[in-house]
């Protein structure tokens, strides 16, 4: 195992994993995904591989939750609005 320091500073309180996607989620509310774009899986307009973990805009929403599956992922905001990609 091996610490990603890009997230180091980040305060990440969860994480989920799909089949190449990771996503980790901050206590501020803020969403980073890395792996494989393929399809959007990322969440990023136009992004293939994606080692260093990158930010996902929700505009002003606070993420609360993220979930991910093997093709689809979902996050859940503060204010009770549901993202799909």
């Amino acid at each position: 195992p091996e610490q990603l320091m890009k997230l180091k500073e980040k305060k990440i309180m969860s994480i989920s994993c799909g089949f190449f996607s990771s996503f980790a989620l901050s206590k501020y509310g803020v969403v980073y995904s890395f792996g494989n774009g393929f399809q959007g899986a990322l969440g990023l307009a136009n992004q293939w591989n994606v080692t260093d973990p990158m930010k996902i805009n929700f505009g002003k929403d606070q993420i609360v939750k993220v979930s991910s599956g093997a093709s689809h992922s979902l996050a859940l905001s503060n204010e009770s609005h549901v993202f799909t990609w």
